[in-house]
């Protein structure tokens, strides 16, 4: 029989890294059962699930991630989907709540990154352990299918550990104005407005532990306010601070995972010298591994500019214009969103590969400013996706726009932010 769970110790060198507790928030959410270790794990292959009675996906899930031993397993080698016989069927959230709709089955524990083990036989039963609808919450087909692909790999291809060997929390995140799916009058689910990830590793430059988080947002923070419209999804990237999941969570993690965390929750009391941190919490955007702060005083090049600095917005953009010559029918415009002139100078516009358009002039209260690509043949918009970056003289984000292939596939349809 296969060695089942989450392993604290997994890691090596005497580090360990405990499972999260419930704090009171929780309270009669966590599902239990005295078939399950300790009433409340559900232990699978190389990870460990917590269940959420009330939204039927789960709290967490915590994976060990050995790189030194991963194999490649065609998607084609899988099971299909299968409820869980530990819970109660009406606990878990079958294939019929993913039919003839936007939402996948997004897997918390990746298929590929569970992929490993001593031998072919192993790493088999490993990938197929991640197909139980315990291990998937409701992703919005776009978010599944690209910024959480993306991180999921990013993750599985992870650089600054020193032994190859990772612990990862994975999860959903529920906010008041969580959408809603309605499969019939009286059976509707909850769907996560976002998602959390931490990876717990040993560096491999300080030796020490240490973590790095994440939240992925598939859904405006404020779903409530209908001003963009009901079918609004905002994709936005960021890394966090443990203490902020942990608020939007419900979950206590160790200690020692929130103190190895590069990001500051709170204002420090004696700030380094030289750093500037407009915002706390501390969220990073990335779009890229170099956007990742990697030590509690290297510069924050994606901090975003204080609320009351952002007076223009990138409004829209043309990405896929028809005919010969493309990029030169491509363009970004700028909507100047405050009650007054905006000066211009030493703002730039920049795209994921920090590819440049220097901005110049002003921008009248109310007006548009639309920018051709042709005209500075530095940045292009691929239609396989891309990320608009506005920045101030202060290498500020002003506003930061992604977009996805699926998105943009219509031409001469302009995207609007």
């Amino acid at each position: 029989m296969e060695e089942k769970g989450f392993k604290s110790d997994f890691i090596g060198d005497g580090i360990e890294v405990p499972l999260p507790k419930f704090s009171p928030n929780l309270d009669g959410a966590i599902f239990e059962n005295p078939k399950l270790r300790n009433n409340v794990y559900l232990d699978y292959i190389h990870y460990t699930i917590v269940m959420n009675k009330s939204t039927k996906q789960l709290v967490f899930a915590a994976s060990n991630i050995d790189q030194n031993l991963h194999k490649s397993i065609p998607r084609g080698h899988s099971k299909s989907w299968n409820i869980d016989s530990r819970i109660d069927e009406n606990m878990q959230l079958d294939n019929r709540y993913y039919k003839k709709n936007d939402w996948d089955r997004g897997h918390m524990v990746q298929r590929n990154n569970n992929c490993w083990g001593d031998d072919y036989r192993k790493t088999i039963k490993a990938n197929n352990d991640t197909f139980f609808y315990t291990n998937a919450a409701f992703q919005h087909k776009f978010f599944n299918q690209d910024e959480w692909l993306k991180l999921e790999k990013f993750i599985g291809l992870w650089e600054k550990d020193s032994n190859g060997k990772l612990c990862v929390f994975t999860g959903p995140v529920h906010l008041p104005f969580d959408r809603q799916y309605a499969r019939s009058w009286h059976d509707t689910v909850r769907i996560p407005s976002a998602f959390f990830k931490i990876v717990c590793y040993k560096s491999i430059t300080t030796n020490q532990f240490e973590t790095r988080a994440f939240i992925l947002y598939q859904d405006n923070e404020f779903i409530g306010n209908k001003k963009k419209g009901a079918s609004y999804i905002k994709l936005k990237n960021y890394q966090v601070t443990i203490t902020e999941i942990e608020e939007l969570t419900g979950l206590e993690f160790d200690k020692s995972i929130v103190y190895s965390n590069p990001l500051y929750y709170t204002q420090p009391d004696k700030p380094k010298s030289g750093l500037t941190i407009n915002n706390f919490p501390e969220r990073i955007p990335i779009d890229i591994v170099g956007d990742i702060v990697n030590a509690i005083d290297q510069p924050r090049h994606t901090q975003e500019a204080k609320d009351e600095d952002k007076l223009v917005i990138i409004a829209a953009a043309m990405v896929n214009p028809s005919g010969a010559g493309e990029w030169e029918k491509e363009w970004i415009t700028l909507l100047n969103v405050a009650d007054k002139e905006v000066n211009l100078k030493g703002w730039f516009l920049q795209d994921h590969l920090e590819r440049k358009i220097k901005l110049k002039g002003t921008l009248e209260e109310g007006h548009s400013l639309r920018l051709y690509m042709k005209d500075f043949k530095t940045i292009r918009l691929p239609n396989t996706g891309g990320t608009i970056i506005l920045k101030n003289n202060r290498n500020e984000v002003i506003d930061r726009e992604t977009y996805t292939k699926e998105e943009v596939k219509i031409e001469d349809k302009a995207l609007r932010f």
